[in-house]
């Protein structure tokens, strides 16, 4: 019986420990489409894939409100996305500057 009360607990207790909270799936894949995103921003330069790249980002900005509605606080949600796009922009800015010191 102590066995049977044992394995009950310890499976209970795997359960709770392997589960990913809705907030924390919401931000994974939110991140993601922030990645895209950044992606799709640095193509607008070229003419053909304008139209495309527009409408994608329309997308992508709906979805990361829908996905800041599920992730039950919106508020905190896309205040840690603003920071992701943040970090994105400075690691993209620092990959653009040179390493020798010649020019």
């Amino acid at each position: 019986m102590k066995w049977k009360n044992l394995l009950q607990v310890l499976s209970i207790l795997a359960f709770l420990s392997s589960c990913q909270s809705e907030y924390e799936r919401q931000i994974d894949h939110a991140k993601k489409l922030v990645e895209k995103e950044r992606g799709l921003l640095n193509q607008l330069n070229e003419l053909e894939t304008v139209s495309y790249s527009y409408t994608t980002l329309e997308a992508i900005q709906k979805e990361l409100s829908f996905r800041a509605h599920l992730s039950g606080n919106e508020e905190l949600f896309n205040e840690e996305i603003a920071d992701y796009r943040t970090d994105c922009e400075i690691k993209a800015g620092d990959s653009q500057k040179l390493i020798s010191k010649f020019p």
